[in-house]
């Protein structure tokens, strides 16, 4: 497992490489994110676009290459994509607002393709579901079920 997330950081890292050698502007790798008190890191930002690079096997990268995610999300990346792009909404490196993508590598191929998502809907959705999770959270109700 260990190795697993390892060859997956070293892929992140010799794609954002590529990318800023091809004369891409790449800043914000690996900086802190959080959301509702939950942190996490982002990959990086791309001109401007908030980026999550990914390592995947031939049948996950057809899902991102054929832009097909959506319909099947088993790893809940979307969500995880648009996190990040709500906590970037003051961030002055992203300046794409409402658009974020996976830059994603076929780990047996070498293949890369880049998925870009309409995140507008997902962070309304996501800022209703923090506000119905804490208001969950501070009802007197929940705090007497968990003494």
């Amino acid at each position: 497992t260990r190795l697993k997330f390892m060859y997956g950081d070293v892929i992140e890292e010799l794609v954002l490489s590529l990318a800023e050698a091809a004369g891409h502007d790449v800043v914000g790798r690996q900086d802190v994110m959080e959301v509702a008190g939950i942190k996490g890191h982002r990959d990086g930002v791309i001109d401007g676009m908030l980026i999550d690079v990914k390592s995947a096997s031939p049948y996950g990268f057809t899902k991102f290459a054929s832009h097909k995610l959506r319909e099947d999300d088993a790893f809940g990346y979307i969500a995880q994509l648009t996190a990040y792009l709500l906590s970037s909404q003051d961030d002055p490196l992203v300046t794409n607002k409402t658009h974020a993508a996976f830059l994603v590598v076929n780990k047996v191929s070498g293949e890369i393709t880049l998925d870009v998502y309409d995140l507008r809907e997902d962070m309304k959705q996501m800022v209703k579901l923090i506000r119905n999770l804490s208001a969950i959270l501070d009802s007197t109700e929940h705090k007497t079920q968990i003494q």
